[in-house]
C-alpha cells in the first residue's frame, strides 16, 4: 500500500479469444504505483493523497500541520 491508500498493481492488455475469455499479450514487469488525482485536470492536478505526516490528507493543496 503507498503513502496514498492507492494500491500499486500490475497492468495487463489483453484480447478476447473464441471461447470469451482473455489471453494476455502484455504484462507490465513490475506494479504500477496508483495516483490518487491526476496531474493532467487542473483542479486535481494540485491536490495530494498522502497520509503520512505533515501531510495526512487525501486531497488537500498544502499540508494539514505545519512545523510547530
Amino acid at each position: 500500500m503507498n503513502t496514498n491508500h492507492h494500491l500499486s498493481k500490475p497492468v495487463m492488455i489483453g484480447k478476447i479469444n473464441p471461447s470469451g475469455t482473455f489471453d494476455v499479450i502484455w504484462q507490465s514487469i513490475n506494479p504500477i504505483r496508483a495516483e490518487a488525482w491526476s496531474r493532467y485536470i487542473p483542479d486535481s492536478a494540485k491536490r495530494t493523497a498522502d497520509w503520512t505526516f505533515p501531510w495526512v490528507c487525501g486531497g488537500c493543496i498544502e499540508p494539514k500541520f505545519k512545523e510547530w
